[in-house]
């Protein structure tokens, strides 16, 4: 043991200074104590910065570096090291977690809005019967029940990805019937009973939701987005299970971590506020007929003499009376959206063009429209309604959001933080083995 320890303090002996170790970094220089006591056949170290003010990053990072410094000495001399405590990564932990909890559930509400406007019934159709199994499992245990309405906080990140990325979905028309089906899970009698119309068929080549549905929101390259929510994912592994994270780790995750936060709440923005087939609502309330005969290229206008006609023939009052119902339900939309969390801009945009939209059937009136053209516009404004009913069933109440609140309020905790040290268990190589994770 006396040989342990006499080995260790000609490791230490270059930074001793009085009672502390003196260490310089970038032009700064650091003391910190340290502690060493006998444990059976080992020698248990501590470690400790300590400072009046509050510890930056650059303070911790320089105390990891000189930690390593110490192992790799140790090591030379035949020591083997083991860190049994590390509360320097607990200081990049509390820093990124406010994020990883933005991150997770952006990427839930994401799925939660959109998902719904592709598929008919889209936990059924969209998430696989494995991942559903899981689920029920881990409900079951923790809950005791199983908890449909709140599926995706079950999913983890890796799942994410694959519901995402997944390239697990054929799009089979036969005839007028168009079907979406995930084919990795699909039955055979229930796959060729999809292609009994052999005259009239066409299949899609593989695809994922991401190509099909949420490219549309996040302008972000595909191999890119990828990669970065593979990091994110296995930092936040690292987090959860409180191993230790050095500064490069830490300064990936925290770029990545705020970037997919900025990019998901853009994306909201853009779902509702009301894109619609990726033209937002305030194109509609400049110029709705230039915004319909822009995206539809069905707007037929004729010269002044022929429009009275027109209006008479071209023109159902039925279809004009329908859109009329569809543009009036349509107003609930801004107050139901009021009662959420909602930036106001946001909201002011989405109320002027709806009001703006009201005039439309008025309007229509005065113009010759091609009768696909009014279908499909009106088509295009109900999606808007569905999407004002499902944002009025969600889930968010106050205690969510004071939760929310609490959360990103004890991430400022970190910056009283005074102090932090790391413990070493140190053995002579040939008594066991046991290495730190920077090696």
């Amino acid at each position: 043991m006396d040989d342990i320890k006499e080995t260790f303090m000609k490791v230490l002996s270059r930074f001793i200074c009085d009672d502390l170790l003196e260490y310089q970094n970038n032009e700064k220089k650091y003391r910190f104590s340290f502690d060493m006591k006998k444990y059976n056949d080992s020698l248990h170290v501590m470690f400790r910065y300590n400072k009046r003010g509050k510890i930056g990053i650059t303070d911790v990072h320089s105390f990891q570096i000189f930690l390593n410094e110490i192992n790799i000495e140790a090591s030379k001399s035949h020591l083997n090291y083991t860190t049994i405590v590390d509360t320097n990564s607990l200081f990049f932990s509390k820093k990124l977690l406010p994020y990883l909890h933005s991150y997770e559930w952006a990427l839930r509400k994401l799925i939660y809005l959109l998902s719904p406007m592709y598929f008919d019934n889209w936990t059924k159709e969209s998430i696989p019967n494995e991942t559903i199994a899981e689920i029920k499992s881990k409900q079951k245990q923790a809950i005791g029940k199983y908890d449909f309405n709140n599926l995706l906080q079950w999913v983890d990140l890796y799942d994410f990805e694959e519901y995402l990325f997944g390239e697990n979905y054929l799009s089979i028309v036969t005839g007028n019937e168009k079907n979406i089906v995930r084919y990795k899970e699909i039955d055979i009698e229930e796959l060729l009973n999809l292609f009994r119309e052999v005259d009239d068929l066409s299949i899609s080549k593989p695809y994922s939701l991401w190509n099909e549905v949420f490219s549309k929101y996040i302008d972000i390259d595909l191999k890119e987005i990828q990669n970065d929510m593979e990091l994110i994912r296995e930092g936040r592994n690292i987090v959860s299970h409180n191993k230790e994270i050095q500064l490069s780790l830490y300064q990936q995750l925290i770029k990545n971590l705020k970037k997919y936060v900025k990019q998901l709440d853009e994306a909201f923005q853009k779902i509702l506020i009301g894109e619609i087939a990726e033209n937002e609502l305030s194109d509609m309330s400049d110029d709705f007929e230039g915004y319909v005969d822009h995206h539809f290229n069905n707007l037929d206008m004729m010269d002044v003499a022929g429009i009275s006609e027109l209006a008479k023939s071209a023109i159902k009052p039925v279809a004009l009376a329908g859109l009329r119902e569809t543009l009036a339900t349509s107003q609930n939309l801004a107050q139901r959206l009021n009662k959420m969390a909602i930036n106001q801009t946001a909201l002011t945009r989405a109320g002027e063009a709806l009001a703006t939209s009201q005039n439309l059937a008025q309007r229509l009136n005065k113009i010759a429209i091609n009768q696909t053209a009014l279908t499909r516009a009106g088509e295009a404004l109900a999606i808007s309604q569905n999407l004002a009913q499902r944002l009025n069933k969600m889930a968010i109440n106050q205690t969510a959001l004071t939760t929310v609140g609490e959360t990103l309020a004890t991430s400022k905790e970190i910056q009283k933080i005074k102090s932090v040290n790391s413990e070493l268990d140190i053995v002579h190589g040939d008594k066991k083995s046991g290495k730190n994770l920077e090696e």
